[in-house]
This record gives structure tokens, sequence and C-alpha cells, in this order.
């Protein structure tokens, strides 16, 4: 991403003060599927403020990635319902499966993280593939879901 293309996505947004900081990085994190130091500078400058101001926005948020993800990026919520409906054993297993496929370091196309919350908190546990967001995750469904990005396949609904 250039400096030409941060500076139409702030001219896109009408971005003009601290006001529009998340509103670009979004869109930059959007394109790019994360941010580089090198964004944040030219969005300081563009915006005419302080580098730090926009790195301590960007880091703040937890939306925000400053690292590539992989093909496919799974989201395990620890909202507070997800929490006491013991996400561990979701978390243990993905973290063994995705370890296991990415062991040939030609394969990095697996990648997770832990986030706050999806919102589906009456359904919990839940997680995301690619903000495809599945709940009610038990050990065997989250089996079918690995076997699913395994087969590059999310299209299929879940019962």
């Amino acid at each position: 991403m250039s400096q030409t293309d941060i500076k139409n996505i702030v001219e896109k947004l009408k971005a003009n003060g601290v006001g529009d900081v998340i509103k670009v990085l979004q869109s930059v994190q959007v394109q790019l599927g994360y941010i580089k130091y090198e964004h944040i500078k030219e969005i300081a400058n563009l915006l005419k403020m302080p580098e730090s101001k926009v790195f301590g926005i960007a880091t703040y948020y937890s939306q925000f990635r400053f690292k590539p993800i992989a093909k496919y990026h799974i989201k395990i919520c620890n909202g507070t319902s997800c929490h006491v409906n013991d996400k561990y054993y979701l978390l243990e297993e993905i973290e063994r499966w995705i370890k296991l496929k990415n062991s040939d370091k030609k394969n990095n196309q697996y990648s997770y993280e832990i986030v706050d919350c999806l919102g589906v908190c009456a359904f919990s546990p839940a997680l995301a593939v690619n903000d495809k967001i599945f709940t009610k995750v038990d050990m065997i469904k989250l089996k079918k879901i690995l076997n699913m990005i395994e087969n590059d396949n999310l299209e299929i609904e879940l019962l």
C-alpha cells in the first residue's frame, strides 16, 4: 500500500483529525490485512498530528493487527459467556491443530488469536474463521470446522 493509497483513503473518508484516525486505520487494515508502521507515519502526516498519537490509538484497540494474518485466521472468543463456558478446550485443540498444520514451514496458512468478544454471548462458546462466526462450539463441531478449513470449504453450514 503506497502513500497515494493512504492519501486516497483519507480524502475519501474526508478525514481531518484525531476523530477520524480509527476510520482511516480500519480502512487501511481492510485493504492490506494489517497495519505497517509506515502507514501510521503517513496517517499522522496527512492528519497533521503526532505519530505517537496515531500509534497510541492503533495499539489501544485490539482490532488492529501489526502482522499479516494467515489465509485462515481463527478468532477464539474470550468474552464472559465463552470464558465461563470453558473455551479452553477449543483453544488447546486449535493450538495443537495449527502447530501440526504449520509444521511444514512452506505452509503457514493457519493463524489464531484470542479476542475479547464476538458478540454472540447467548450462543457460547464461539469462534470465527475469517469473520464467519460459529456458535455453540463443542469438540465435535470444532473437528468439523477444522476439517472444513483443511478442505478449503467454509461455505458449509453447520447445524
